[in-house]
């Protein structure tokens, strides 16, 4: 009787201890699979670079200031050019003497590592640089002309030099040594306390989007070449692979100094338009008003009319038939070239070129 009072008892007990448990075993662990989130992490917002059209820029870029720097270009310095490649635009004029410089314009300043050989301020390129609210980097000036333009122009200028610059020994004259970077140049515009934001909107083109791709109908482009004076011919090059125009000078591949990266290009402009001397006969005056020219990408061409106008005005490209030019996102290389001279453009077949006139 006694065992049998004591197994109920114990019955009961196991029991209660179940129910306190949950009616679970205590034994027993359970392993908790809880159900997988069904909320992916989201996508990144691009914007697009407002002077190539390419959607590739964070929130934090897409208002960011263009900085635009003078490349020294005479030939012995071409072979120690540094940066032009990562740049979105590259124009390309006269200064003086037949010789040409380059101003590249930067959307992200950061994407470079070392730049130059930087030179001088010429009136021209201070109108270029304003056209798209950039900040001017240059070292020293035309005094005649550049210098009382910087004053009353507005542009954000910085005649940059040390400690926002340095000299690099690369085998040439000490003219053909400046150089610079970015964290420099992010310092430099800071210390002048220049803001490194932008309201201006304007693209630089009417860009095209997705996956449209405009071939240029005038004529084939498998070269494109370009005199601005009898010193000074740009030849650019295309390459059906990669869809680009590469830069060469006097037989030579245009290359960074320090990258080995040829000079390749979505887009190549070529506007005419008048160039003249200033009244020292020495310096060279170029019309930014309008003029025509032409446009070439997808190796063809076209012809196009432009038209800028002075100060902070933008560039505005039109097809012949006076509606907007569509032009293919990408970087764009800009050929400001006396209308003396007709540039000539060499069609796919060895037998069918062209030259415009």
């Amino acid at each position: 009787m006694f065992k049998k009072i004591c197994s109920v008892i114990l019955c009961i007990a196991l029991i209660l201890c179940l129910s306190a448990c949950g009616g679970k075993d205590p034994t027993v662990e359970e392993v908790s699979n809880p159900e997988p989130s069904s909320s992916a992490p989201p996508e990144p917002t691009y914007y697009v670079n407002s002077l190539t059209g390419v959607k590739n820029l964070s929130e934090e870029q897409k208002d960011l200031r263009p900085v635009a720097i003078m490349i020294n270009n005479i030939n012995v310095a071409q072979g120690v050019q540094t940066g032009v490649q990562k740049a979105d635009i590259v124009y390309e004029t006269e200064v003086e003497g037949g010789i040409t410089r380059l101003l590249a314009v930067y959307k992200d300043i950061s994407t470079i590592d070392a730049v130059g050989t930087i030179r001088s301020a010429r009136y021209p390129y201070i109108e270029l640089a304003l056209g798209h609210d950039a900040v001017y980097i240059h070292h020293g000036m035309d005094y005649t002309y550049a210098k009382p333009y910087l004053s009353s122009s507005g542009v954000a200028a910085i005649n940059i030099g040390s400690p926002y610059a340095y000299r690099e020994k690369n085998g040439l004259a000490s003219e053909h040594t400046l150089y610079s970077d970015s964290e420099k140049i992010v310092s430099a515009i800071e210390a002048k306390k220049f803001t490194n934001t932008t309201t201006k909107s304007d693209n630089f083109a009417n860009f095209t989007t997705g996956d449209e791709t405009i071939v240029p109908a005038d004529g084939g482009a498998v070269t494109a070449t370009v005199k601005f004076s009898s010193y000074a011919t740009s030849i650019f090059t295309y390459n059906a692979q990669t869809g680009l125009y590469t830069k060469n000078t006097k037989g030579k591949t245009n290359k960074d100094y320090k990258s080995g990266e040829a000079y390749d290009f979505k887009n190549v402009f070529v506007l005419a338009t008048t160039i003249s001397y200033y009244p020292d006969n020495k310096h060279r005056k170029i019309a930014l008003n309008s003029g025509s020219g032409y446009y070439v990408s997808e190796g063809g061409y076209q012809a196009i009319t432009w038209q800028k106008g002075e100060g902070s005005a933008s560039f505005k490209f039109f097809a012949s038939d006076g509606s907007e030019l569509k032009v293919n996102a990408g970087n764009s290389y800009v050929c400001l070239h006396n209308k003396e001279f007709s540039p000539s453009f060499e069609a796919p077949t060895p037998d069918s070129s062209a030259t415009a006139q």
